[in-house]
């Protein structure tokens, strides 16, 4: 879902901005930080990375923590 613009003979595809295409793949991957997934487990707020997998606890020893509400800002 980026930019692909049809030439004579092929065809030359850019990135939306806020984008950066990856040479090796092709691919359009958004630029910045990591994006990541924050959850409770009912005892604990933890957060892993999307891309690296790198898993973290942020709050421990809670009692029935069961919705998280969050406003990120940029």
């Amino acid at each position: 879902s980026q930019i692909c613009i049809n030439l004579k003979g092929g065809y030359k595809c850019e990135c939306s901005r806020g984008y950066q295409m990856d040479l090796a793949t092709g691919v359009c991957k958004a630029v910045g930080k990591e994006p990541c997934l924050i959850f409770t487990n009912r005892r604990d707020i933890r957060k892993i990375g999307l891309e690296r997998k790198e898993y973290i606890q942020l709050v421990e020893q809670l009692r029935n923590t069961v919705a998280l509400d969050a406003d990120i800002a940029e």
